[in-house]
């Protein structure tokens, strides 16, 4: 049985580690079809943005032998393995409590990805620090460039109580606006984060930029269907009757019982009305190496800080949001500063519980007959059911 990994975010690592990988090569077959492209993608903590960035990152690297046995690999495919040069931003460990402190860790990274390509950094800000160095590195090269932008949004949610938010926003905003000018330099970009900002830079200047976070064909590219689930971890699942594996209650399960049991706590998340639901990756992973043990898994390591805070200002009364029908043209972003001056209201309490990972999208099979048909929100399973609850009375 190959191991299962929830702390490991290298593609390499997992495939040279042998561990589980469940392939998603297909989905990104439909992403590089274009010569050109820049997508963005919003979902909740812990759902496998920064693995997905690392597949990337070996694909765009010719690492072709990392790929052995995926569908990219495969001859129906014949994917042609050209490298391009990656610039590999991840803010996920941005520490940036004042504007100050984010200009110092933006031209550190700026720096040390000159240093890795063999080109001295520039000293200056580090919008332009950004901007020298994606022209020299793509002069360089002698072709475009592969932009992969990590967590983008954890400086701003950091810091959604914080008195000089507006400052460190502005300056996010002048840094990601170097991205509009450089799409001739690029070949691919792709953003990741748990929210979409209306402020941001990314989404108001970029205007070919594609998101992808509500998109019936990207609804699985993150999680687990029940196929994937049952095809990867089939072993798992085996060994786990075997072993007489009991449900919370203390029942011992059949196989079809612990399905039906699983499904309940980890599966149900959707990115779209109409498609499939999923299973979050670190709930199936720690339930597994946990010996099947039914427990918040998910909550314990996807919970913000921010989320937190908005909580304790005003209690989320979910009896009263869950059936709200929210439209489609008001869905997609948040303004930030709305949630630091608490000047929010229950359409944005209800997005944000979305895009955190509490709400998911109920299933609708009509939805697609209308032109601005209402999402309606609803909690995924009993998992984060019940660490919502757990969440609201901190």
């Amino acid at each position: 049985m190959k191991n299962i990994s929830t702390s490991t975010y290298s593609f390499e690592k997992l495939r040279e580690g042998g561990f589980i990988y469940v392939d998603k090569t297909r989905q990104i077959c439909e992403l590089l079809k274009p010569e050109t492209a820049q997508i963005f993608c919003a979902r909740p903590r812990r759902f496998g943005k920064s693995l997905m960035i690392s597949t990337l990152e070996a694909l765009f690297n010719g690492r072709k032998d990392l790929f052995q046995g995926l569908y990219i690999a495969s001859d129906e495919v014949n994917y042609s393995w050209e490298t391009y040069p990656v610039i590999h931003l991840n803010l996920a460990d941005c520490s940036a409590s004042t504007p100050e402190r984010l200009e110092a860790w933006l031209k550190d990274a700026v720096s040390d990805l000159a240093e890795e390509n063999g080109i001295v950094p520039g000293d200056n800000y580090p919008e332009l620090m950004f901007k020298d160095f994606i022209r020299r590195l793509v002069k360089k090269a002698g072709k475009p460039a592969v932009l992969l932008l990590d967590e983008y949004d954890k400086p701003l949610t950091d810091n959604i109580d914080n008195p000089r938010l507006t400052e460190i926003r502005s300056q996010l905003e002048d840094f990601y606006g170097v991205i509009k000018g450089q799409e001739k330099n690029l070949r691919f970009t792709f953003i990741t984060g748990v929210t979409k900002f209306s402020q941001v830079s990314i989404f108001s200047r970029l205007n070919d930029l594609t998101d992808i976070s509500l998109a019936a064909d990207s609804a699985d590219m993150f999680g687990y269907t029940q196929e994937e689930f049952t095809r990867y971890f089939g072993e798992y699942i085996d060994q786990a009757i075997c072993s007489g594996v009991i449900s919370k209650e203390g029942k011992k399960l059949t196989k079809e019982e612990f399905l039906r049991e699983v499904k309940s706590w980890y599966d149900g998340f959707r990115f779209y009305p109409t498609a499939e639901s999923v299973y979050n990756p670190v709930s199936i992973g720690d339930f597994f190496n946990f010996h099947c043990d039914f427990g918040y898994y998910w909550y314990a390591t996807g919970t913000s800080q921010w989320l937190e805070s908005i909580a304790r200002k005003q209690p989320l009364n979910l009896d009263e949001l869950e059936n709200a029908p929210i439209p489609k043209s008001v869905f997609s972003e948040f303004n930030i500063e709305d949630f630091a001056n608490n000047a929010f209201g229950k359409v944005d309490l209800m997005k944000l519980l979305y895009q955190t990972g509490y709400l998911t999208l109920r299933q609708d099979d009509r939805f697609l007959y209308g032109p601005d048909n209402p999402y309606h929100l609803c909690f995924p399973n009993r998992e984060v059911e019940e660490a919502y609850h757990t969440l609201k009375n901190i």
